[in-house]
């Protein structure tokens, strides 16, 4: 059989060493990566996955913090969705204001509606209009 479950973790590796560089500098870079993203230095953190990806190495560092349901379980990405879709967007108008497509939307919506144990749109419009509009109103007071 041509399949091989290692195979893109031994075309990275020959790459580093095509490079100069072995193994170890890529488990170094993934650590150090990991490193960043843990301290919130989001700029270096992103810095290094790019000097991976230019070898191959395509690797999402995710952090384990959030909870699994509520407002604190959503994403970033999630939220400006939510925010969107409150204000009575469609889909197809928040994946063109977000350069993402319908599906990446729907799928966003889905974990949302998931998370917040919500069933329609409706009632994700009602709740976040509560909870996302409230402060911007006291903010601006």
């Amino acid at each position: 059989m041509d399949f091989c479950p290692y195979r893109n973790r031994f075309e990275t590796y020959q790459r580093f060493e095509s490079r100069g560089r072995g193994r170890q500098d890529i488990l170094d870079e993934l650590r150090t990566s990991a490193i960043y993203a843990r301290a919130g230095a989001a700029w270096d953190a992103s810095r290094v996955r790019g000097r991976l990806r230019a070898l191959g190495v395509r690797r999402r560092i995710a952090s384990s913090e959030r909870t699994g349901t509520g407002w604190e379980a959503l994403t970033d990405a999630e939220l400006r969705v939510v925010e969107l879709a409150a204000d009575g967007k469609t889909n197809r108008e928040i994946a063109t204001g977000l350069f993402v497509s319908p599906h990446t939307v729907n799928t966003h919506l889905r974990h949302v509606f998931d998370k917040l144990d919500i069933k329609s749109r409706v009632e994700l419009t009602r709740i976040a209009e509560s909870r996302l509009r409230q402060p911007l109103k006291t903010s601006t007071a």
